[in-house]
């Protein structure tokens, strides 16, 4: 199963988006379950748990999860387990020994909750590459709020120019195929 979307242009992201604050989970029973190429631009305000920018939780068990090319600008406010892109990435299956994949992604809105905040993702079970979130002065100033497999995140400091340069990493990396860059703005999807 491939989720290809954009906030404004697709209802059924729409739909996958309210069903996961409705239920506050986006667990498919499918082999694989791939989200590309998709964004948000969102106000989230929640009392809830498990609350992301992108999914609130991205639970998986016997498939391999995987979240590439993706970013949030979205205001995201919840109680526990929230996240710029996920609130938390988790796999219920002891069995197995594979991990969901997120790579090439960026926060850069703001987050407010009470416990396990991180300013890319609110838990982490899984493997995060070439990603990194906007750390000001109104999100956690850690990129996990719990964090089991120890990925390494690229804060950037309250410098928001910094992500308008191909150039910087972990953007010198991304497809330009994928990504587009222009003067004075955040990378978009093609």
């Amino acid at each position: 199963m491939v989720f290809k979307y954009k906030i404004f242009s697709s209802l059924l992201f729409s739909l996958l988006l309210l069903f996961s604050f409705i239920f506050g989970c986006f667990c498919p029973d499918s082999p694989t379950l791939t989200i590309i190429d998709s964004n948000t631009n969102v106000k989230i305000n929640s009392t809830g748990n498990y609350v992301g920018g992108l999914v609130g939780l991205f639970k998986t068990s016997d498939v391999l999860g995987k979240i590439n090319n993706t970013y949030s600008d979205s205001i995201i406010v919840g109680n526990d387990t929230v996240g710029g892109i996920i609130g938390s990435d988790e796999i219920y299956d002891d069995v197995h020994t594979y991990s969901n994949i997120i790579a090439n992604s960026f926060f850069t809105g703001s987050i407010s909750c009470n416990s396990n905040c991180g300013g890319f993702s609110g838990k982490n079970y899984g493997i995060i590459t070439n990603s990194f979130y906007n750390n000001n002065s109104n999100n956690p100033s850690v990129a996990i709020g719990s964090d089991d497999n120890a990925q390494t995140i690229t804060a950037i400091d309250d410098n928001l120019s910094y992500f308008y340069l191909q150039s910087n990493p972990p953007m010198d990396s991304w497809d330009s195929n994928t990504w587009s860059w222009f003067a004075n703005n955040l990378p978009v999807l093609k």
